[in-house]
């Protein structure tokens, strides 16, 4: 009865053991596995970085109304690059009337808007900027607007940068890359 009752009480500690061990271990892996997510979380950042264009006016060139025929057939011409290393495409772009102090303007009759087939390769490529041209109905030489450009990177990942030109003189002013669209 003696070794029936050693063998029962060594089997329980050895269980017991056994059972701190897997807890041990187990909490182990899960520390681990939170540890490898980090990595990967950072890994997956450090990518859409190197692939993050970032896309805004070229501030070395004011933009200009082309006049049309008729006022209704006037373009607006802003110049814009890509700062980021990134491609980015699929670029449309969206204008809004401001008055000289950077509000809204009461004359605005709606957004002008364009969609271009602009591709604009990242930093590291040697290229003027591109010109966009926007119908600006209405609109005439020294405009203030703000500026809206859409753009997605090579993985599809949609990005906004928005700026506004306006002031005395009009200048291009709050250049802000609004970041990843959901």
């Amino acid at each position: 009865m003696i070794v029936a009752d050693t063998v029962a009480w060594v089997t329980a500690v050895a269980t017991a053991v056994l059972a701190v061990f897997a807890i041990v271990a187990a909490n182990v892996a899960w520390h681990a596995l939170g540890a490898e997510r980090a990595n990967l979380k950072t890994a997956q950042d450090q990518l859409k970085g190197s692939q993050r264009p970032l896309v805004v006016p070229f501030t070395a060139e004011h933009p200009k109304v082309v006049e049309g025929r008729y006022s209704a057939d006037n373009i607006l011409e802003v110049a814009i690059d890509n700062i980021g290393p990134g491609m980015g495409l699929g670029i449309t772009a969206k204008a809004t009337l401001l008055d000289a102090t950077g509000r809204q303007s009461p004359n605005a009759t709606g957004d002008v808007r364009s969609v271009s087939a602009a591709t604009l390769p990242g930093a590291a490529a040697a290229r003027p900027p591109t010109n966009l041209r926007l119908r600006a109905s209405g609109w005439g030489e020294g405009a203030c607007f703000r500026l809206q450009l859409d753009y997605q990177d090579v993985s599809g990942l949609c990005w906004r940068t928005t700026a506004a030109f306006y002031g005395d003189p009009p200048q291009w002013r709050e250049i802000t890359p609004d970041g990843e669209l959901s």
